[in-house]
């Protein structure tokens, strides 16, 4: 009669075996679903960045001496501002930055025509 116990082992692993095999599996599963979860971060400084552009381009009054740029900078500030919200960092960012590039557009065309403005007189 054969040995059934050694060809059985293959089936049933022992105590430390399967601890190790355990352990293998749940590290690969840590590391699997680290990887998958991992998020983007927060754009704090971009829409920062953007709040201090607007800012600047109410102070040189850009709403009314360039409102077609301020205007294209409001909506994707706030754009920015509802995907922050809805935790659309990604797209929070991108708005964001080109809310602060219009801002800044709209901060220098309006001191342009306030410079203008004043050389007439």
């Amino acid at each position: 009669m054969k040995n059934v116990w050694g060809a059985g082992r293959i089936l049933f692993l022992s105590y430390d075996e399967s601890m190790k095999l355990r352990d293998t599996l749940l590290l690969a599963l840590v590391a699997f679903l680290g990887a998958s979860c991992a998020t983007t971060d927060k754009p704090v400084k971009p829409m920062i960045f953007a709040s201090a552009a607007m800012k600047g381009a109410d102070r040189a009054r850009a709403e009314r001496l360039a409102p077609d740029l301020y205007r294209k900078a409001e909506v994707k500030f706030w754009s920015a501002r509802k995907n922050y919200m809805q935790k659309n960092f990604e797209l929070a960012q991108k708005d964001a930055k080109l809310a602060k590039l219009f801002f800044e557009k709209a901060e220098i065309k309006a001191s342009l025509k306030s410079a203008e403005g004043s050389d007439d007189e």
